[in-house]
C-alpha cells in the first residue's frame, strides 16, 4: 500500500467508532470536506491478473467508500458480484467512481453526501425525483413539513427487509406509510448512510422499487405510488427584453427540455441538471421567480469593474457552435453576423459541439477568444455588430 493509502486507513481508524448495534460507524464526509475528498488524486488497479481475479463491484466500492469516508449507495437492482475492470493512476476520486460505474454499465450521481450507483436511467433522474419530493414538502406549512426535512443517519443489519427498514423509519419519525404492500420482499446486506433529510432517505429507499410517494397535507403520512412517467421540474426565469428569442435560444441549447416563453418569463421543464446548466448560461440580470435547487450554480454575472470596462463571468457549458454564438451575442445585446460561405469553404461546421470551459471576470476579448478557441473561428467587432469568420491559418 502506498503512503497516501496508509494515511487514509489511519484516518478511517481514528474516525470510526462502534454504534449501539456493534457496527463500526463511519464519520462520513459532507459538504466542503466531501468535495475536497472527491478531488483527491487516487490510483486503482481493479483488473484481473495472472494470479488474481477481477474484484467484485460491491465489496470493492464499499471498501473504497469506508477508506475515504465517502458514503456510497448501490441500488438493489445492481449485481453486487459483477467484476470491475478499471485501472487508473493519479486521477480524482470522483473520476475513479465514474469510471467504475461506466465499466459495468451503471449510472452514478450524487444526492447530498451520498454517491449513488444504479441503473443509468434512474441515476439520471434521481436528483430530480428527490427535488420533486422536496417541492411537496416545501409546499406544506413549516410545522407540517418539519419531520420530513429532519436529518438523521440510517443503518440496518444483514438480512433486513426493505419493509422492515421503512417501518422502523416510519416509527422513529412518527410517519404513517400507506401502500407498504407495494414494496416486494427482499433481503438486503447491512448498510449505513450518513445523515440525510427524511424525504431523501425515503427517495433513496423507494426509488429502488420504482416507487415514489405523495405527502399528505398535514405532513403526517405518505402514500406510495409508481414513479411518474417522466421525472422533471419546472423553473421560471426572467426573459429580459425578448423572452421569445431567449426561449428559442435555450431550446436549441437544451433540446431535451421543454422551453416556453409567456408573460415576459421563460419556463423550462427538465431535470435538475438541466436547470443548473440553464442557470449557468450567460443571461440578462434577473432572478428566477421560484428558488432553484440549493446545488444550482448562480447564473452568470456581468458586473461593472470600472466606468470604462465591463467584465464577464460565464460558467462552463457545451452545445452546438451556432447556438452558443447566438445565445452569447443575444445576451450581450450584439448583432451577430456569421460568414457562412467562408465557413463552408474552410470546412467549419456551425453544428460542431463546443466544450466551453467558462471565464471569470474576463474582458470582452478574453471572453470571445476563449469561446472560439479550437473552433477554427475568430471574430471582428464593429460597434454593436459582431462578425464571426474563419481564423487565418
Amino acid at each position: 500500500m502506498n503512503g497516501s493509502g496508509c494515511l487514509t486507513l489511519l484516518l478511517l481508524l481514528a474516525a470510526a467508532a462502534p454504534d449501539s448495534a456493534g457496527r463500526e460507524s463511519v464519520a462520513w464526509q459532507r459538504g466542503t470536506a466531501l468535495k475536497e475528498q472527491l478531488s483527491q488524486a487516487t490510483s486503482v488497479q481493479w483488473v484481473e491478473g495472472p494470479t488474481w481475479p477481477a474484484p467484485p463491484l460491491r465489496k470493492t466500492l464499499l471498501e473504497l467508500a469506508r477508506a475515504n469516508r465517502v458514503a456510497i449507495v448501490i441500488d438493489r437492482r445492481v449485481d453486487p458480484d459483477q467484476k470491475l475492470n478499471v485501472s487508473l493512476r493519479n486521477v480524482p476520486l470522483e473520476d475513479v467512481l465514474r469510471q467504475a460505474a461506466a465499466s459495468v454499465g451503471l449510472g452514478m450521481t450524487k444526492l447530498g453526501p451520498v454517491i449513488y450507483f444504479g441503473p443509468p436511467k434512474y441515476a439520471a433522474g434521481l436528483r430530480t425525483l428527490a427535488e420533486m419530493h422536496a417541492e411537496q414538502v416545501r409546499a406544506l406549512p413549516h410545522e407540517a413539513g418539519r419531520k420530513l426535512t429532519a436529518s438523521d443517519r440510517l443503518a440496518w443489519d444483514d438480512f433486513a427487509t426493505p419493509r422492515e427498514i421503512l417501518a422502523q423509519l416510519a416509527e422513529k419519525s412518527r410517519l404513517r406509510i400507506a401502500g407498504l404492500e407495494r414494496v416486494p420482499h427482499d433481503l438486503w446486506a447491512a448498510a449505513e448512510w450518513p445523515p440525510l433529510p427524511l424525504v431523501d432517505r425515503l427517495t433513496l429507499l423507494l426509488g429502488q422499487f420504482d416507487l415514489s410517494f405523495q405527502v399528505s397535507p398535514d405532513g403526517d403520512s405518505i402514500t406510495l405510488e409508481p414513479l411518474p412517467a417522466r421525472l422533471a421540474i419546472i423553473r421560471s426565469y426572467s426573459g429580459g427584453a425578448d423572452a421569445e428569442q431567449l426561449a428559442a435560444n435555450w431550446a436549441k441549447l437544451a433540446p431535451q427540455c421543454e422551453v416556453k416563453a409567456s408573460g415576459g418569463m421563460v419556463y423550462v421543464r427538465g431535470l435538475v441538471e438541466d436547470q443548473e446548466w440553464i442557470a449557468g448560461l450567460v443571461r440578462p440580470a434577473g432572478r428566477a421567480s421560484n428558488r432553484p435547487p440549493k446545488t444550482t450554480r448562480p447564473p452568470a454575472k456581468v458586473r461593472k469593474a470600472a466606468p470604462s470596462e465591463t467584465v464577464f463571468t460565464i460558467h462552463a457549458t457545451k452545445g452546438p457552435l451556432r447556438a452558443l454564438l447566438e445565445q452569447t451575442a443575444f445576451q450581450m445585446q450584439l448583432e451577430l453576423k456569421i460568414d457562412e460561405v467562408a465557413m463552408q469553404k474552410e470546412g467549419i461546421s456551425l453544428d460542431q459541439t463546443v466544450h466551453f470551459d467558462g471565464v471569470q471576470n474576463a474582458s470582452f476579448d478574453e471572453l470571445w477568444t476563449a469561446l472560439l478557441k479550437s473552433t477554427g473561428c475568430t471574430y471582428r467587432r464593429h460597434g454593436k455588430t459582431l462578425l464571426i469568420v474563419p481564423a487565418e491559418r
